[in-house]
């Protein structure tokens, strides 16, 4: 509990996560993906994620978004858990992540998080943060923590279901492929990752031709 306090920091402070409102004066960079590893999935009976929680206040003063995980159980679960957020900018993924450890010489679970994150920075570089998330390559994933099933021609697949019920997942197909574009929003106008993402750009475009008028 006071490791998650601790990460969650004090906005007046400016600890833990509310450190990143600061980055942009610090380094000159805004970041644009947020994540946490190991630090925004509960139990889908606990209360939401105090971490989740601050993330999505500061990305929304920065303008991005998070790359929050799900409870890493069931499906059922991971639906109940996307029901205790409401955001655009919040992007939940289930399940976990199977992936080699150098250290101990075996396959270790690790939280999904990290790698989308990693593999939405890497397609924002090259072909845009207009494009969707959905159907990249997870780089270093060996499989998921528990099997998610898929198949282009059936909707009645745990994939899909997890996508109706606006939680991405991971599918198994040439490789392991994020699977999903919808945020945690309310307002189904806002419900598509990319569109978050282009409007934020957008305002920023806006704002920075202010500094020249």
């Amino acid at each position: 509990a006071e490791t998650l306090s601790a990460v969650a920091g004090d906005p007046t402070e400016g600890t833990g996560v509310w450190a990143l409102i600061n980055a942009g004066n610090l380094t000159g960079q805004i970041p644009r993906i947020l994540a946490a590893p190991g630090f925004t999935a509960t139990p889908a009976a606990s209360p939401a994620a105090p971490v989740t929680q601050a993330l999505v206040s500061v990305a929304s003063r920065l303008r991005a978004v998070v790359i929050a995980d799900g409870p890493n159980t069931t499906e059922a679960d991971a639906l109940t858990d996307r029901g205790k957020y409401g955001s655009d900018r919040l992007y939940i993924v289930d399940p976990a992540v199977r992936v080699w450890d150098t250290v101990t010489s075996a396959y270790v679970t690790r939280p999904a998080s990290a790698y989308v994150a990693g593999a939405l920075s890497a397609q924002d570089a090259s072909r845009g943060f207009w494009w969707s998330p959905s159907n990249r390559i997870l780089e270093g994933v060996a499989a998921t923590a528990r099997p998610i099933s898929w198949a282009i021609s059936d909707p009645d697949t745990e994939a899909n279901r997890l996508n109706e019920g606006e939680v991405a997942t991971i599918i198994r197909a040439d490789g392991f492929r994020l699977w999903g574009n919808r945020s945690a929003a309310t307002d189904p106008l806002w419900a598509f990752l990319p569109v978050r993402r282009t409007a934020d750009m957008i305002y920023e475009s806006i704002e920075g031709a202010l500094l020249w008028a």
